[in-house]
């Protein structure tokens, strides 16, 4: 298990890679797509994941205080799935919140999510990315990049891969893997501790006080 310095370190290079972040982390599973539409469909995820990262780094450069300008926002909201992410990080769990509980946890972790990558963003224009080539996974394309600080060049280069699920005819990414790391699967564990020990109403109350907290 990540140790909470690695965990900070992954979840602060997540961020940087997209400017998109958080204090959990995830694993893919591989799967595989149609023959005749792969290589098409690999191209258009990497080219999705490519137009949202320059974006946001014209937004970053424009902009005079990056963790308020509501342009960025509007980035994130075009290429974050919240929807399936919600989901997918509830597993069988879903089933237990009733629909105005699975409103509140859809917006506390949108919100966490917001918070996370905000509180990062200053860090996105010392790092590069580089493609490093796109896959089927499970959940539609995963998109591999390698991400390195230009700035602190002791600080080895890691892996920030992202999938892209374009099934509903809108690329959205579904989730980010940093250094093998699930974004996803890391907030399903605590989510489901979370669950067992204090109850559907115990867990929106603790993601409340994260939203909360400075």
């Amino acid at each position: 298990m990540p140790t909470l310095t690695r965990l900070a370190r992954i979840a602060r290079l997540a961020a940087v890679a997209v400017s998109l972040a958080s204090p959990f982390a995830l694993a893919v599973g591989t799967g595989s797509l149609p023959t005749a539409y792969a290589g098409q469909a690999e191209a258009d995820a990497r080219s999705f994941v490519e137009a949202r990262h320059k974006a946001l780094t014209e937004a970053l450069q424009a902009s005079k205080d990056p963790r308020k300008d509501p342009k960025l926002n509007v980035i994130f909201d075009g290429l974050l799935d919240y929807e399936n992410l919600t989901r997918d990080a509830m597993g069988e769990h879903w089933a237990e919140l009733d629909a105005a509980q699975q409103n509140r946890f859809r917006d506390l972790l949108k919100q966490l999510i917001q918070k996370s990558y905000r509180k990062n963003l200053r860090d996105t224009v010392r790092y590069a990315v580089t493609y490093a080539g796109e896959a089927a996974a499970k959940n539609g394309v995963l998109v591999r990049t390698v991400v390195r600080d230009t700035k602190n060049t002791h600080e080895k280069p890691v892996s920030v891969d992202y999938v892209v699920d374009s099934s509903t005819g809108s690329s959205r990414v579904r989730d980010i893997v940093t250094e093998e790391v699930s974004l996803v699967g890391n907030y399903k564990k605590q989510f489901a501790r979370l669950l067992k020990k204090r109850g559907p109403e115990g867990l929106l109350t603790q993601m409340q006080k994260q939203v909360d907290a400075g």
